[in-house]
């Protein structure tokens, strides 16, 4: 009786093998994860759906989707674990790499290509600013200089980072150099006869201080080159420096003002034929310009000076 009455004392059981009144059933404590497929006696069915979602909702959305299911059978199949890694896989790339573009290349592919991006530019700058803005160039070629030797510093422990700097820095200054020659023989004298003046029907006896901006004249009909006159100065640099005067068939002008000039197209004495000096129809021509007094510009003024005063002697 005693046993009987202890077992009628005792909560009737439920289907589920639970505890609780006749008739009723308890809700459950705990929860089973769907993702984990693991019983949770301490969690809450809803949070772990919404959790569910959530992470599903990520990875379908994260472009680092593939490589964190191919990293699955190391790191676990937990999805807390496979976005901390590949949060620090983008992490270890971003910093890895200079730029995006180094993902499609290689290292040598990339260094050559910047380097080469970096001497076009520095070329241009030079050869196309100079003549208007040259302390402008000047300060961006000392700040670009001054911002790869920095960078070189802060990453002096990573290899591809000073050959990058070693590059873009080499690739600067040989830009700066090739810049500067082009410049002084081609750039200089393009944008100085694209300011200049262009006059026509110029009378030989006419002075040269009336046509002192000109950059190309065209002589009047009378004009003729006097070759009889023309003679040929031997430079101590092996060339051979030729003047022609340009006189006027009308009258006899006691003073030259112009003078057609070139370089190894003449004798000592009676024989002119530069440029298009044998052509009866040609009666103009460019007027000879100074250098830009830079490093590599040069001028043979004086030698075509030495012409003339032979000339006249």
């Amino acid at each position: 009786p005693r046993g009987r009455a202890a077992s009628r004392a005792l909560p009737p059981r439920s289907r589920n093998g639970l505890t609780g009144k006749p008739g009723t059933m308890q809700q459950p404590h705990g929860s089973y994860s769907p993702r984990r497929k693991t019983w949770n006696p301490c969690g809450n069915v809803q949070e772990e759906i919404l959790e569910d979602q959530r992470q599903r909702l990520h990875f379908h959305t994260n472009p680092h989707t593939s490589f964190v299911s191919s990293h699955a059978k190391e790191y676990g199949s937990d999805p807390q674990n496979q976005l901390k890694k590949s949060r620090k896989t983008k992490k270890a790339s971003s910093s890895g790499g200079l730029f995006s573009l180094r993902v499609h290349f290689t290292d040598a592919q990339f260094l050559v290509g910047s380097s080469t991006v970096a001497f076009l530019l520095t070329l241009c700058l030079y050869n196309f600013g100079l003549f208007r803005h040259p302390k402008a160039v000047g300060n961006v070629t000392l700040i670009a200089l001054a911002a790869c030797a920095i960078f070189a510093w802060q990453s002096r422990n990573r290899r591809f980072y000073l050959a990058f700097c070693g590059c873009c820095a080499t690739a600067l200054l040989c830009g700066a150099a090739a810049g500067r020659y082009c410049y002084d023989n081609y750039g200089y004298f393009s944008f100085q006869f694209a300011n200049l003046r262009t006059y026509e029907n110029v009378v030989p006896a006419l002075s040269t201080a009336v046509v002192a901006d000109a950059g190309r004249i065209t002589f009047a009909k009378e004009a003729r080159l006097d070759q009889t006159q023309s003679v040929g100065f031997a430079a101590e640099d092996g060339h051979m420096y030729c003047a022609a005067p340009v006189l006027s068939s009308v009258g006899n002008a006691k003073q030259v003002d112009f003078w057609a000039v070139g370089r190894d197209c003449c004798r000592l004495s009676g024989h002119f034929d530069c440029g298009a000096a044998a052509d009866p129809k040609a009666r103009g021509g460019v007027v000879m310009l100074d250098g830009s007094g830079g490093l590599f510009s040069s001028s043979d003024r004086e030698h075509y000076d030495d012409a003339r005063r032979k000339s006249q002697a």
